[in-house]
């Protein structure tokens, strides 16, 4: 295999558009509660729909990431923008809460394909010594979408008719980004498609699972996601005990900071230790974390989210590069796939043990179990840093 070297390819640019748009469509369903309460769907069944995605998500991504290759990822991409593209056209259609749970799987499902193809693929553009760069510009194009699309909807698709008009426009949208597809040429010559659509045995499987700096890297991707994603759900009813207005900006604080320590510093990611730096995001963060109790005041507040954004914002894309850095070339999207199947396991082990805690023993004790989550990731990086660099 020829290594690429310059990031800033055609391919890569032309990936990473493809999946803003993606990440860019998903982000108008942010307006879904609402929609679903006007078309007067059961309360009951809410929940279950708006979930429906995610689940698909967390039992796909683990297949997809032993299917996809170089090779076929192009193709899988296709079909995958497809089951979107069918499913945008459905919400039109169906209005009943079975018939909206299968839609939610079926844009789940095609949401994972094209997440898990284009991880699978952009691995073949990506230069060796620029993983942090690189991954620092991908999971912005992931993120960025999700700190546009709320202000956007609410200034042009206002109301029900607004949230249909935009997934009509979305359909128009994702069509855009099959065309789009048109314009990647392989990343392997003509002798090296076998090599390239090679699925991986068994045996090979195995092995690199049993390798401890992967296993490594996948528990700290818990870790880190669990601790975010109990923030994400459990964020809004601690600041209504301690009565701190607007808790919705600490995400917002933290969103910005990340997409601008990523846009601005991602050049740096590559000239220090990545797992150094990743180390010591995760004591900053298990810092924020348990100062959190200790906030009573909106100025402690918001500095915590900046110093939280910043702690994700950078350890991110930080684990995906050395993800990458530490796999062989052939195993490399299987291992970002599984890195990223670790962010569905976060999110669903999450509000199970944030609420178990939470029931028993408050608020202040689910913020400590989150800062001990990210203790506990600092000696799993460093057995992952002297575990044996297979790549």
């Amino acid at each position: 295999m020829t290594h690429p070297k310059s990031l800033y390819s055609k391919e890569f640019i032309v990936i990473n558009i493809i999946f803003f748009i993606t990440a860019m469509v998903m982000a108008i369903f942010f307006r879904l509660h609402p929609y679903l309460e006007s078309i007067n769907i059961n309360p009951a069944w809410i929940g279950p729909i708006m979930s429906a995605d995610s689940m698909a998500g967390m039992f796909l991504q683990p297949v997809f990431s032993l299917m996809l290759t170089a090779g076929n990822s192009k193709r899988w991409m296709y079909l995958g923008i497809s089951w979107i593209i069918v499913s945008l056209l459905l919400y039109n259609i169906y209005f009943t809460a079975p018939a909206l749970i299968a839609i939610r799987i079926l844009q789940g499902t095609g949401f994972v394909c094209v997440s898990s193809a284009i991880m699978a693929l952009i691995a073949e553009y990506i230069p060796v010594e620029k993983s942090g760069q690189a991954f620092g510009f991908i999971t912005s194009a992931r993120l960025l979408p999700f700190a546009l699309m709320p202000p956007v909807m609410g200034y042009c698709f206002s109301g029900t008719d607004g949230f249909i008009t935009a997934l009509r426009y979305s359909v128009v949208i994702m069509a855009c980004a099959m065309a789009i597809l048109f314009l990647l040429k392989p990343a392997y010559s003509p002798g090296e498609k076998q090599r390239a659509s090679k699925r991986l045995t068994k045996e090979e499987i195995l092995g690199n699972f049993g390798d401890r700096g992967v296993l490594m890297l996948l528990l700290i991707n818990i870790l880190l996601y669990t601790g975010y994603s109990m923030a994400f759900f459990f964020l809004a009813g601690y600041c209504s005990s301690k009565g701190i207005a607007n808790p919705g900006l600490f995400f917002t604080i933290a969103v910005l900071v990340m997409i601008a320590v990523r846009f601005s510093f991602a050049v740096l990611f590559d000239r220090f230790s990545k797992f150094a730096i990743t180390a010591v995001c995760m004591v900053g963060l298990a810092a924020c974390y348990l100062s959190l109790p200790f906030v009573t005041g909106k100025a402690g507040f918001y500095t915590i989210a900046f110093f939280t954004g910043l702690g994700w914002g950078i350890a991110m894309p930080l684990l995906l590069a050395v993800m990458f850095d530490i796999s062989p070339p052939s195993f490399r999207g299987l291992n970002l796939n599984m890195s990223v199947a670790m962010v569905f396991v976060g999110f669903f082990v999450s509000p199970l043990a944030g609420g178990f805690i939470l029931e028993r023993s408050g608020y202040d004790m689910l913020f400590y179990f989150c800062g001990i989550l990210s203790v506990i990731a600092f000696p799993l990086i460093m057995l992952a840093r002297r575990s044996r660099v297979i790549g």
